[in-house]
């Protein structure tokens, strides 16, 4: 298992009105397939993700990534997993706007002190992997939602992580597009745990976790 989630809550307050985000979550996340968690607004998918992320900090409850208690590591742990072990697409793209596309993919990988030729390998083999080597001189305002998701994912495998994260990774993009975004991240060799309101997406998924309220559906 690359997760080991044991009785995890959350709640964060919206006003004065505290919400249970996560109640009790107890379950196994497999290594080396893709996950898919579903559920409707407000099930905590994306709070899931985020703890699972680092990005949130877990409340209440265990949390163990390929048995390594998160809760007990110090932060430059946890930022070393971030930046090297994890690997994120976010359904906004989240893409350096007055970068290019190999400029985005490049940037983040510079700053884990690669050498720079590697640096230019890992970046034009994962812009080949997505399709998108020939647009590698466009900005992200001249690119449509697809590359820019294209991008995103390129970005997210040239670190070559153990895991990619995903958030909704297809919730702006047509049919389409979704599919060509999908095939892409079937064929990742990571982990890949994503969040989906869509059937379509979830049928790529080898694992299906259903949120409600909180707690398994």
């Amino acid at each position: 298992m690359i997760f080991e989630i044991k009785d995890l809550h959350f709640s964060y307050f919206l006003g004065k009105e505290k919400i249970e985000a996560l109640r009790g979550l107890t379950l196994s996340i497999r290594k080396g397939v893709m996950t898919a968690v579903s559920g409707p607004s407000g099930s905590g998918k994306s709070t899931l993700l985020n703890i699972l992320g680092l990005i949130e900090p877990a409340l209440e409850g265990q949390v163990f990534f390929l048995g390594r208690n998160l809760a007990l590591l110090k932060e430059k742990e946890k930022n070393h997993l971030r930046k090297h072990k994890f690997g994120f697409i976010f359904q906004q793209f989240h893409l350096i706007p007055v970068l290019t596309a190999e400029e985005n993919v490049a940037y983040f990988l510079s700053s884990q002190g690669l050498p720079s030729q590697e640096v230019r390998s890992r970046t034009k083999k994962a812009l080949e992997a997505v399709g998108l080597w020939p647009q590698r001189g466009q900005k992200p305002f001249e690119l449509s939602g697809g590359q820019k998701q294209r991008v995103a994912i390129a970005r997210a495998i040239a670190k070559r992580p153990d895991l990619i994260i995903a958030d909704e990774p297809t919730a702006s993009l047509d049919r389409k597009t979704a599919q060509e975004i999908m095939e892409i991240l079937a064929s990742c060799s990571q982990t890949v745990i994503l969040t989906t309101h869509d059937p379509m997406v979830e049928a790529y998924a080898q694992d299906r976790i259903r949120l409600a309220d909180g707690r398994l559906a």
